[in-house]
């Protein structure tokens, strides 16, 4: 059984106790089976991209803590915060919008327990610099509180990760409604009894998923109510089975059990 890590870049594997491999994925592309968003619909997300300055290409996505931090999942966290570029208010990988912003990261954070080969605790926070400037188009997620329950509603998940498996790499960012699937079932498709944990989020089905250059990038919960609609963010991208399969949910990092992490993190 071959696991294989949203990322957007060939690194070596790392053996599960399971004798399953996890596998980073090799390029960046589109999510699986979705639509593409409509420019700046989702203004918390960001493009972490690595390269030198002037010359940097996507490698993960993340998401708006505030205007110093964005959290991601710490498997895209592996190289020095200077090989990394955070852009904010992106849309199109190959055009310069006016809305773009390019920052540096000053420092990273792991979550102190997190394993890169069962993938528990999959969380990275950076601190950014300069600070964002907050507009229309670049906005804090609405990170969700501990206890939230994700059950309900609809789940999107969003990215420039792959069409298909080891597919194209395009430009533009994409969106994916996902099927909430239950920590029990998730444990029973990949036959992972150990390494579903409950701080995990499984979510879809053949045909629309999350795939290679999603990693870190949203799970948002969305919930309309009269004319409101709430957007949570519920999870990070982490790993999965190849991308889409039938019986082979994504595994998202459940933002809800680390709300301790996160806020010890920006207050130290």
């Amino acid at each position: 059984m071959m696991l294989k890590i949203f990322l957007l870049s060939i690194l070596a594997c790392s053996q599960l106790s399971t004798g399953a491999l996890i596998r980073p994925n090799g390029r960046g592309g589109r999510i699986v089976g979705g639509d593409e968003s409509r420019p700046n619909s989702h203004p918390s997300i960001v493009s972490i991209q690595v390269g030198t300055e002037g010359s940097h290409r996507h490698y993960c996505g993340g998401s708006i803590i505030n205007e110093n931090y964005i959290i991601t999942a710490a498997h895209c966290a592996t190289l020095s915060p200077s090989q990394y570029f955070i852009v904010a208010g992106e849309h199109d990988l190959f055009v310069r919008d006016v809305t773009e912003q390019t920052v540096k990261v000053e420092k990273i954070t792991n979550h102190p327990d997190y394993s890169s080969s069962s993938n528990h605790n999959d969380i990275s926070i950076f601190k950014i610099t300069p600070p964002l400037n907050l507009t229309e188009a670049v906005q804090p997620a609405n990170l969700a509180p501990a206890g939230f329950e994700a059950n309900t509603g609809i789940l999107r998940a969003v990215g420039w990760g792959d069409l298909t498996e080891n597919g194209d790499s395009p430009d533009r960012l994409r969106e994916v409604i996902v099927p909430y699937v239950t920590d029990a079932l998730c444990r029973l498709e990949y036959g992972l009894i150990n390494y579903i944990y409950a701080s995990m989020i499984c979510a879809g089905e053949s045909g629309k998923d999350a795939c290679q250059g999603d990693s870190g990038g949203p799970l948002e919960h969305v919930i309309t109510v009269g004319d409101t609609t709430v957007t949570t963010l519920v999870g990070l991208t982490s790993f999965g089975l190849g991308c889409a399969r039938p019986r082979f949910p994504g595994v998202y990092t459940e933002v809800s059990y680390f709300q301790d992490f996160i806020s010890a993190t920006i207050a130290g």
